[in-house]
């Protein structure tokens, strides 16, 4: 390992899980207003967000979910990950925090927690530590949807944990963000991950079985032995995101602590890779908004996926709004309003990259032209 990867990824001793039993005192959601929230990365250049955040605000946003941690990069200097090429020798979190405060919104400061490569993006952090990332049952690694190219990291592995951890305490230490946003808080949902060799070690040292195997399918193996693994492999994730929200809420004991679920995730559960029990996040107090990710709200099937959080109590609940490729605007303004049928008054649009589609998002939402 280089001298310069090193001093991205210093090893620290994992902070005890009792720690994060804590969580359960974070502010009651009740004290969070109705969001109305845009994820979107820093504009290039960031000096230009003031007119982003402009035109947003008149749109009705309220929340400003900024992309600070993704393909393994940040977008402010750190001691942990490099900073991404496009916002080097510049704060682009402070700016855009300080222009989003200013005009009233507040901001989370979202992270990719487990994807630190998307298919096509490159990533140091993976390239320098190739041992972290999570693989399939063919020893390949995956983006997201099972294209080969992206790459999760093991929840499994110490060193993932540190450095996590140490990302979040950079967040929650060096800047006044209202709350932190966990995306990717589980593995992909086109394949089944789990065969790093820190995982299939930590497994056979405690179940006597090497998750290889084990097939998840089902088709050579007891559902006993599935659901052990898939029980297992929970566990770890939920654990990390329980040491994660306990480190920023021990740094900003005011702040919202939110996650992208996986809404439909328990009606299939063993069959289903993400891996992602969030139920137990909420009943934990470990998150206090929940972000009904990957549903397109074009009809009443929409609402029977989303279902599953719209009767939360104890948290938050909001669609996960992605507009179509082929945006016109008014696609996002038709989903906000099938997402209110369906029971979620809060939303958080996934804004376009390019100018063109983020401004006819806008401009369908009533804000600007």
């Amino acid at each position: 390992m280089s001298a310069t990867s090193r001093r991205w990824y210093p090893v620290l001793a994992l902070a005890a899980l009792a720690a994060c039993l804590s969580c359960a005192a974070l502010p009651a959601p009740a004290q969070i207003v109705t969001i109305r929230g845009a994820w979107m990365r820093p504009p290039e250049p960031v000096r230009s967000v003031g007119v982003q955040l402009d035109m947003m605000k008149r749109a009705g946003f309220n929340a400003i979910f900024l992309r600070v941690f993704y393909n393994g990069q940040t977008i402010f200097p750190s001691r942990v990950f490099p900073q991404h090429v496009a916002h080097h020798d510049t704060d682009a979190a402070r700016i855009v925090l300080d222009a989003a405060h200013a005009r009233g919104m507040r901001v989370y400061a979202a992270i990719d927690t487990l994807y630190w490569q998307a298919p096509g993006a490159r990533s140091p952090a993976v390239e320098a530590h190739p041992e972290w990332v999570e693989l399939n049952a063919e020893g390949v690694r995956v983006g997201d949807d099972g294209t080969p190219g992206g790459a999760f990291v093991s929840p499994a592995v110490a060193q993932v944990w540190s450095a996590l951890e140490q990302l979040v305490g950079e967040i929650g230490r060096n800047y006044d963000f209202d709350g932190i946003a966990f995306d990717y808080a589980r593995f992909a949902t086109g394949d089944f991950l789990g065969y790093n060799l820190t995982d299939r070690k930590a497994y056979l040292l405690k179940h006597r079985v090497d998750p290889i195997d084990i097939d998840p399918l089902g088709l050579a193996t007891s559902k006993r032995d599935r659901e052990t693994m898939a029980t297992w492999q929970e566990q770890q994730i939920t654990d990390l995101v329980a040491a994660l929200a306990s480190t920023f809420r021990r740094l900003r004991p005011e702040g919202v602590v939110a996650a992208v679920v996986v809404p439909d995730y328990y009606a299939n559960r063993l069959n289903n890779p993400v891996r992602q029990d969030w139920r137990a996040w909420v009943q934990r107090g470990l998150v206090q908004v929940v972000i009904a990710g990957g549903t397109a709200y074009t009809g009443p099937e929409a609402a029977q996926r989303v279902r599953p959080v719209v009767g939360l109590r104890s948290a938050i609940t909001a669609a996960g709004i992605v507009p179509d490729q082929d945006v016109t605007g008014l696609d996002v303004v038709n989903q906000i309003e099938m997402a209110r049928q369906a029971g979620l008054l809060s939303y958080v649009v996934w804004m376009p990259a390019s100018r063109g589609p983020w401004r006819a998002v806008l401009r369908a939402l009533g804000g600007f032209g």
